[in-house]
Formats: structure tokens, C-alpha cells, sequence
């Protein structure tokens, strides 16, 4: 059980480590995102930002090559501090493409994996304090977030997001980090692309939230409603893509694969 949203939020969320493709240097980051573990139809899905997995398809078009991504377990080495990392690959990605102009794809910024649910190793948290108070211990078992759990944006809720923002190395491969807590997000309208834009109480700043894109943003009553993918300064707003439209691509994928197993 859950004390509060926050620790739920933690729990769901997970964090990124980003290499390039042939990087065997795992002190050679290119970046860091995150994402979440869905549990959809009988499978198990990694989700996160298409540009986590393609930074560079995004200054220079779909270039065909996936970057690495790894998970981050949590589970340190204390003399190194080097935490555990799970790589995940096999990523479904897509493109929607203008009928007017066939020669100009917008990307659609999400991205997910199936897996078998059997790690190697757990995920755990790391401590998240608001203040003085702490809202999640150390090393508790992250969640899997079940389909049931999924839901629409709504104007008459409250969004936040968690997660891990200001990464940088030291010595090494130590991940120095802030926790960040991010709430009181109220959902605005669908834009153009039918990505939820939400208003945030506060002012955005964008290294507050770098490194949270993919994460799961959440209503006050544990329901995800969709995945953060950028903010903007200027509007003062956060975009997430609308859990209704992933799962869709879900089922895509899933026909997708059972379709080639028949053929098989």
C-alpha cells in the first residue's frame, strides 16, 4: 500500500540512462529519460519518449538507429556507486506523415518495448523527501502499473509528475541527481496533434524537468493518464501524450506480432 500519490508516482516511475548505439563505455552517457513498466493485455511494456531512444532523429529525421537504453535497477555498487542497469531493446516507434507534404514525417513521440516480466534484478526507489517529510523509503520495490490504472485527461482533476531531474556523472558512472516533484498540473485542452497540454502553478523551468520526459503523468486518485514528452517556458505549460491514443498503438503492435507468429 501507498502512503500518498507521491510515493505511487515514485513507484511507477523509472529512471533512464541513455548511450549511443556502439557505446561499450558505460561512463559515456548521451542522456537520460525516463519511463514505465505497463502491464497491457497479457504483456509487459516499457514505456518512454520516442526522442529517449532517438535524440537525433529529432534534429535530423529518422535516421534508423536506436540509441541504448538502459533502466536503472537502483541496486548500488557502495565502494563504486554504480547501480545496477537493465537494457532494454526492440522498440515499437512510429511516424504519422502530412498528406499534404509525404517528405515531411512528424514523429510521434512515444515509444514502447514488450518483455517477459523476469528481471534479473529488482527495481527499486530511492528515497523521495518533500521537505522534512518522507514520502518514500529507500529501496522499496518499484510498481508495475496495470491497465486498469489507465485513464482520460480531465479538467476536473489535478496531474503532477516525479521523477529525476539535473543528471549529471560524477566520478564516473555515480548519477548525481534531484528528485523532482512536479503537481497541482491542470489539464487545459488537446492541441493539434491530440497531445494533452496542461497548465502548470508555477513557473516552468526547463531544468527542472529534464530527464523526466516518458514519465507517467498522474491524477490525484493513482490513475495514469498520460506520458510527459517536453514543457515550454514561454507558455508556462507541459505536454503529455494521452494514455488513449499509446494503448491504441498497443494494440497495433500487439496484432503486429501475432500476425508474423502465424506466419511463422
Amino acid at each position: 500500500m501507498c502512503k500518498s500519490v507521491f510515493e505511487f508516482s515514485w513507484r511507477i516511475v523509472q529512471q533512464l540512462i541513455i548511450f549511443d548505439q556502439d557505446e561499450n563505455d558505460m561512463s559515456k552517457i548521451k542522456g537520460w529519460g525516463s519511463g514505465f513498466f505497463l502491464e497491457y493485455k497479457g504483456r509487459l511494456f516499457l514505456v518512454t519518449a520516442d526522442h529517449c531512444i532517438h535524440y537525433d532523429d529529432y534534429q535530423e529525421g529518422r535516421l534508423g538507429r536506436d540509441d541504448k537504453i538502459c533502466v536503472v535497477n537502483n541496486i548500488y555498487d557502495k565502494q563504486q556507486w554504480r547501480s545496477t542497469l537493465t537494457p532494454f531493446g526492440g522498440f515499437f516507434y512510429f511516424d504519422k506523415y502530412d498528406l499534404h507534404d509525404m517528405d515531411l514525417p512528424d514523429l510521434q513521440d512515444f515509444a514502447f518495448a514488450m518483455h517477459e516480466n523476469k528481471f534479473q534484478a529488482p527495481f527499486l526507489t530511492r528515497e523521495l523527501k518533500w521537505g522534512d517529510e518522507l514520502l518514500c523509503e529507500e529501496a522499496k520495490e518499484k510498481f508495475i502499473l496495470k491497465c486498469d490504472a489507465i485513464t482520460d485527461f480531465d479538467k476536473n482533476r489535478y496531474y503532477l509528475c516525479t521523477g529525476t531531474a539535473k543528471n549529471k556523472i560524477v566520478n564516473g558512472m555515480f548519477n548525481a541527481c534531484a528528485n523532482a516533484i512536479h503537481y497541482d498540473l491542470r489539464f487545459r485542452e488537446y492541441d493539434n496533434g491530440g497531445n494533452a497540454v496542461l497548465d502548470y502553478n508555477g513557473s516552468v523551468k526547463y531544468d527542472e524537468w529534464a530527464g523526466l520526459s516518458g514519465g507517467p503523468v498522474m491524477d490525484d486518485q493513482c490513475y495514469v493518464a498520460g506520458m510527459l514528452i517536453r514543457v515550454s517556458e514561454a507558455a508556462n505549460t507541459v505536454i503529455a501524450v494521452p494514455m488513449s491514443k499509446i494503448v491504441r498503438f498497443m494494440d497495433a503492435a500487439i496484432t503486429f506480432e501475432e500476425t508474423n507468429k502465424s506466419k511463422e
